[in-house]
């Protein structure tokens, strides 16, 4: 990495391309940058839809000695391999990372450098992360593998014990919807100009405040989950119908924002919108009829069962939505009018 790839002018060109919260963490790879530090692995954790790609691929153009840019998985270049799971796989194919490992051996064409990325790095079964440990244990000369991390706890301890590891914290009450209205608006003004306020508040609180998850539901047309968790409460028999329309969404983010809505619950700190919502018979920040002790088992029924669609495959989504949102409907009984 040349000192013209971090200088002040290429640092202020870089930042530009990035949200406030990923300054912090850009800046602390150009300090290991300009220290001739930069590590052979680096393991960005962040939680999921914080831009964790946006920092990646200025940190491949600062590698690579290229001007900063963003997308540059769509770019061409000898000495860049964006990694992504082949489609409909859970993980990523030992077939993949031996192929990443021979193009990391292979001699640099540009300056020296090559750079492997690997979103969801994660997702990898036994035998695909013991043939990445290999290559970490030995690197070859200029290589870099740039690991992006949503749940550092599911990638293998010896793999994140032999990286440097870059973590994006930004705050889930940060106000993103100007940046969330932007991404949107990029792709689609007509969406952006439809954005209903209270919509975007329970997208927001559905998703932690991740602007790029947001975003792409907006544009997706997927619905906040709040209604049809309250419409079900009312109304039991609508249990079906939408098991059926969330059977067609990602169903671990989806179980992920339902999990919310239950801490939510026992905390006693549910968002205006659902202390609000016009539900006869039922007083949510009252605690319902569930105890917290119930309602955290419920958590943990929710969280196996975001486990079970996330790492198996060939369950029935269908049948399992429908008896967590019976559960739902017990636990939360409505009382007589």
């Amino acid at each position: 990495m040349s000192e013209s790839s971090v200088s002040s002018e290429y640092a202020e060109q870089a930042k530009a391309l990035l949200p406030p919260w990923l300054h912090k963490a850009h800046e602390a790879a150009l300090t290991m940058a300009e220290s001739d530090r930069f590590p052979h692995a680096l393991l960005v954790q962040s939680p999921l839809g914080w831009c964790e790609r946006r920092l990646a691929a200025i940190l491949v153009c600062q590698i690579l000695d290229l001007p900063p840019r963003l997308l540059v998985e769509e770019m061409a270049h000898a000495d860049l391999k964006w990694l992504e799971r082949e489609e409909g796989s859970i993980f990523y194919k030992v077939a993949q990372i031996r192929e990443s490992v021979g193009f990391m051996q292979r001699t640099a064409q540009g300056n020296g450098k090559k750079v492997i990325v690997v979103p969801h790095a994660h997702r990898m079964n036994v035998e695909s992360a013991n043939t990445l440990l290999k290559v970490l244990e030995e690197p070859p000369p200029g290589s870099h593998w740039l690991l992006l991390c949503n749940e550092p706890g599911q990638l293998l301890p010896t793999i994140r014990s032999r990286c440097q590891t870059l973590v994006i914290g930004p705050d889930a009450d940060l106000d993103t919807t100007d940046f969330i209205t932007g991404l949107v608006a990029d792709t689609d003004a007509d969406i952006a100009s439809a954005i209903k306020p209270v919509e975007l508040a329970m997208l927001r609180f559905e998703f932690l405040g991740a602007p790029e998850q947001v975003a792409a539901a907006l544009l997706l047309g997927e619905e906040p989950i709040w209604p049809f968790l309250a419409g079900v409460l009312g109304d039991r028999d609508l249990i079906s119908s939408v098991a059926e329309r969330w059977n067609e969404r990602e169903l671990p983010e989806l179980i992920a924002a339902w999990q919310r809505y239950v801490h939510a619950l026992v905390a006693k700190r549910l968002p205006a919108y659902v202390v609000s919502a016009e539900l006869p018979n039922i007083s949510l920040n009252q605690g319902v009829g569930a105890s917290a002790e119930k309602l955290f088992k419920f958590v943990d029924e929710l969280r196996e069962a975001r486990a079970l669609v996330t790492y198996h495959a060939g369950i029935n989504k269908r049948l399992l939505l429908e008896r967590l949102l019976l559960r739902w409907c017990t636990l939360l009984a409505i009382r007589p009018g």
